[in-house]
């Protein structure tokens, strides 16, 4: 096999002089990276800024060599020759290797068991599968993160992806991902107008607003976290949300509008079949897109466009599809999901609240088109004026995601309810017992 050479020669030309024999192999069905003798890799934050590791003088960039241990293990070693360790729950670099890490991949599942998977899709299931999801962990159990620009460790599992030969660290989960394949796999026509058909009927309670937000009290804020204990609820990041909306002075049916955009998770808590297609949960909200054409390429997680029946339909997946040019938001289906359930519901019940109000709340997760202009071709004049109002309430509620920190107690969220919001909602209409 294929030794290393100059390791300490740091005259630039290191590299060159390595004889880079060894290539990464990656096999199905393999949960670590095995067939490493060693190989340049570079250690990198979104972006691709190389992460600083933390040094008696200092915070350092290095560039980095894997090295093989055998058993699925490897070292990382710099250029400079010191090594990458993990000693008392620190990262440092030092001249003498004490800790051995493995490389686990955090696999999409099986496409074998995917019903609408072609043979023809290999090509896709390849793209897809290179953006699966990695670990790194010592051999002590700490996970390899970067935090604050340098590389860190954490016991709790933290992910990195592969492209070429860096190791990008990422805030992806593999819940999250799950939850967009789902999506992908999931949110056809047929699907987003059975579900109309079955929620729009608003037979599942009736409650009022605060008998909601008190429901979701149990459902942690963040849906996608790998551990979710001790996170604030959904409950807490609503009030949060609206607190922030009136800091800032944003009119009072914003404030409703940041209380309430998030509630169409209560499906889940009212519903016992929130949908009949297996453990998919459409509630959760998420990145948004129109169904019934094409969906544009920046789309989130596009890799799994190819599970998605309608991407293969010469009726949808044209750039109109089946929509005509400017025919307005107001006719386009959209993913079903918890803004869309949550803008019909309070349609359904006559509330009285301003048009942009409805607005915000159902396309503040059509992100492609408020902040990237996509779908323009589709929207009218009306949805235009309120598209920046709309990128902005997007804005805010992810700085209130920022925020959600500590969760807030009963007796805090009933004195916002009791003298605040409880005016703010019988104001619109919201006070009263709603059909959901």
């Amino acid at each position: 096999s294929a030794k290393v050479k100059y390791l300490n020669n740091n005259d630039g030309q290191l590299f060159r002089n390595v004889p880079m024999t060894c290539v990464l192999r990656q096999q199905p069905g393999k949960d670590s990276m095995s067939g490493i003798d060693f190989l340049p890799v570079q250690l990198r934050q979104v972006g691709g800024k190389r992460a600083d590791i933390p040094s008696c003088t200092g915070p350092q960039q290095l560039h980095w060599l894997a090295l093989d241990q055998g058993n699925g293990q490897i070292r990382f070693r710099a250029t400079l020759g010191c090594f990458l360790n993990i000693q008392n729950g620190r990262v440092a670099s030092c001249a003498h290797p004490t800790s051995n890490f493995k490389l686990l991949r955090v696999s999409d599942n099986n496409y074998d068991n995917e019903t609408d998977v072609r043979l023809s899709d290999t090509q896709n299931i390849t793209k897809a599968r290179n953006k699966e999801l990695w670990m790194i962990q010592s051999s002590d159990g700490f996970y390899l993160t970067i935090v604050s620009d340098c590389l860190d460790c954490s016991k709790t599992p933290a992910f990195w992806q592969i492209e070429n030969l860096s190791l990008i660290s990422t805030t992806d989960t593999p819940p999250r991902r799950q939850q967009y394949r789902k999506m992908w796999a999931h949110q056809t026509v047929d699907f987003v107008t059975r579900m109309r058909r079955k929620y729009l009927q608003f037979n599942l309670a009736r409650m009022t607003l605060k008998d909601a937000l008190d429901l979701v009290k149990g459902i942690p804020y963040q849906p996608f976290a790998v551990d979710s204990t001790n996170l604030p609820s959904l409950r807490t990041l609503c009030f949060t949300a609206a607190e922030r909306a009136r800091k800032e002075g944003f009119p009072d049916w914003v404030q409703l509008a940041a209380l309430v955009h998030e509630l169409g998770r209560v499906v889940s808590r009212i519903s016992n079949h929130p949908d009949e297609d297996g453990d998919y949960d459409w509630t959760i909200v998420c990145q948004s897109r129109v169904v019934g054409c094409s969906s544009p390429d920046r789309a989130s997680f596009g890799e799994f466009r190819f599970l998605n029946r309608d991407e293969r339909s010469t009726k949808y997946n044209s750039e109109f599809g089946m929509y005509q040019a400017h025919c307005g938001f107001e006719r386009l289906l959209l993913v079903w999901a918890g803004p869309e359930y949550m803008y019909e519901m309070l349609k359904h019940n006559d509330v009285c609240v301003p048009e942009e109000c409805l607005a915000m709340i159902r396309l503040f997760v059509l992100d492609d088109w408020h902040s990237h202009n996509e779908y323009s071709h589709l929207a009218n004049t009306n949805d235009e004026d309120m598209q920046e109002m709309i990128a902005g309430f997007d804005r805010l509620r992810r700085s209130a995601k920022r925020e959600c920190v500590v969760d807030l107690t009963n007796k805090e969220c009933n004195n916002l309810w009791t003298e605040y919001y409880h005016g703010v909602a019988a104001k619109y209409g919201l006070d009263n017992v709603l059909k959901w």
